[in-house]
């Protein structure tokens, strides 16, 4: 079974440094890690052990005797995106993905790499490169799997079982036939496979490179950074073989050669790569466990300056994207996130621009309340929907969005929103990667999903690899501008199972806040809390509470509070 056992909190996942952390503030995060079957327990003056009490998986959080970093955050002002993912109104969703098929593959460990994909033997078809599992077995190496639109996949080759990460592509030599870059068991090391023609899968290796045996190594990446034509290999290390590093390929010996590394704070980190203030040479923007970022810019051949920190206030800060200009006024961005421990339960990602040559700012943030961040959080940006326009991906708390710029009111709209819940499976998002499998020019999402029991009981576990494709585009209901009197109408049906629908009818625009309450006033679940257009709105409440937990039969009260007034109406769920 995969397990991990008392890693400290760098290995499997971005470690977090919560600084003098209050009483009060632990318990708080110890009973939201109870919603998520995990047990937090103190075993040393500023350690905690978080068990799963499904799983059995534990990890170490260390919380520091470090000043809080939010408490350093530079003073600045930014417009700001704020959800509560209890609260989104289906209507305003524009994408839908729907469920395809599922297989018995995988992606679980995203520090190290992720799914790659391509058509190396011109064929027309798309290959996959994953781990390998079966069914409640060990999950396998490294395979390529070719995928039919006949909801099959095709077993093409089993690499050695030493190779266990997809981790890149990349020509690393300049032959003009791309590699596929792979990492060994413990991240000790690169295999580099090459094709033997133009039309054949990579499955000759080329190289191996060997990193030093104490290090843990993630975030590879492959350019030209300093533009001398040969191939550059960057990477984060641990802190006990030192942070940010680069190598460079040499053809004629077949081996990296050390070039540059800076340690970041002592810290775990992590980075992405551009030319964000466009003076014509590439930035490396890595972001630290303590909150810091740093801009590495290349100056010349193998020569390397931190130009540019920045103090973000968060708790934890390893996670990067980048996105081409998304606000359309030129510049292209970085993003910075992960928890905010100022707001509690809460994930930030933080927008940056260039406001002159090496100077950079935040100008926008958005804010996920109610949020966690526990197992796994991903941030990328991704054209879904062909469109030129990227949309902003995020996956936190098992919860997947995506987000779309709004240049009318500087915000962020979630335009595709799906929560996988937590159950008594143990279910966990591992992984989400996104691709056109099948050149329709819209992206198909792959969601890895680890299952901490099989489908039978005694299984051990279950990995597996869900497929979504976006098959309609869901359109707004047209409201009726001609309402003239606020009401909430009895909801149907009613009693119900295990859906009810609730309308209500606002004759001007309003902020909208409708809720689900027990008969002893405690809030079961929120539906809305968004400003909604004048007109007659349905809202569909499916009998599960914030959990995604179906609720006991009994009499629920549905609230609805406008700047019209509150309204309360009485249902009865029946299982």
């Amino acid at each position: 079974m995969k397990i991990t056992v008392l890693y400290i909190v760098l290995f499997t996942m971005p470690m977090y440094i919560i600084c003098q952390i209050k009483t009060e503030q632990m318990e708080l995060i110890s009973k939201k890690m109870n919603l998520f079957h995990r047990e937090a327990k103190r075993i040393d003056a500023n350690i905690y052990k978080i068990t799963n009490s499904f799983t059995g998986k534990t990890l170490l959080w260390d919380f520091g005797n470090i000043e809080h970093q939010s408490k350093k955050q530079q003073n600045v002002i930014v417009d700001s995106t704020i959800i509560d993912p209890y609260a989104l109104d289906s209507s305003k969703i524009k994408f839908k993905y729907n469920f395809w098929e599922k297989f018995n593959f995988t992606n679980w460990h995203r520090f190290a790499g992720n799914m790659q994909f391509g058509d190396y033997n011109k064929n027309g078809k798309t290959e996959i490169f994953v781990y390998r599992s079966e069914p409640h077995q060990m999950i396998g190496p490294v395979a390529i799997y070719e995928i039919e639109s006949t909801k099959s996949v095709q077993l093409l080759f089993t690499y050695p079982d030493s190779v266990v990460y997809p981790v890149a592509q990349y020509d690393i030599d300049n032959d003009g036939r791309e590699d596929i870059i792979l990492n060994t068991d413990g991240s000790r090391g690169i295999f580099v496979y090459s094709s033997a023609n133009v039309n054949s899968l990579p499955t000759v290796q080329k190289l191996f490179f060997s990193y030093s045996p104490n290090n843990q190594v993630n975030d590879i990446m492959f350019d030209d950074f300093d533009g001398n034509g040969k191939t550059d290999l960057l990477f984060t290390a641990n802190i006990d073989t030192g942070g940010v590093k680069i190598y460079e390929y040499d053809k004629s010996l077949s081996i990296f050669i050390p070039i540059f590394s800076q340690l970041p704070d002592n810290s775990w980190a992590g980075y992405t790569i551009g030319d964000f203030d466009l003076d014509g040479k590439k930035e490396i923007v890595y972001s630290t466990a303590y909150g810091n970022v740093h801009v590495i810019e290349c100056q010349s051949e193998h020569t390397y300056s931190d130009i540019f920190q920045y103090q973000t206030g968060l708790t934890n800060s390893c996670h990067q994207m980048k996105t081409n200009d998304i606000d359309g006024n030129g510049k292209p961005e970085f993003w910075i996130g992960d928890n905010d421990f100022s707001i509690p339960f809460s994930y930030t990602i933080i927008c940056f621009e260039a406001d002159s040559n090496n100077t950079y700012s935040p100008k926008r943030k958005i804010i996920f309340l109610n949020s966690f961040g526990y197992p796994n959080r991903k941030i990328m940006s991704v054209d879904v929907d062909g469109d030129g326009k990227e949309e902003i991906f995020v996956n936190l708390d098992n919860s997947l969005y995506l987000l779309s710029y709004s240049k009318t009111d500087s915000k962020y709209k979630i335009v595709f929103f799906k929560r996988i819940p937590f159950n008594d499976l143990d279910n966990e998002i591992e992984d989400v990667n996104f691709y056109d499998l099948f050149n329709t020019g819209k992206k198909d999402m792959l969601v890895s999903i680890y299952r901490a029991f099989g489908s039978n009981p005694g299984d051990p576990y279950e990995e597996k690899t869900e497929i979504y494709r976006i098959e309609t585009v869901a359109k707004v209901p047209k409201t009726n501008l001609f309402v003239n009197d606020y009401e909430l109408q009895q909801n149907y049906p009613n009693p119900f199972n295990p859906s009810t629908t609730i309308q209500f009818n606002l004759p001007r625009e309003s902020d909208v806040s409708l809720t689900i309450t027990d008969i002893l006033g405690k809030t079961v679940m929120i539906l809305a809390g968004y400003k909604y257009q004048a007109g007659i709105h349905k809202v569909e409440w499916n009998g599960k509470n914030e959990m995604g937990v179906i609720v006991p039969s009994g009499i629920y009260f549905i609230r609805i509070k406008t700047a019209f007034g509150t309204k309360i109406i009485k249902s009865l769920f029946i299982k």
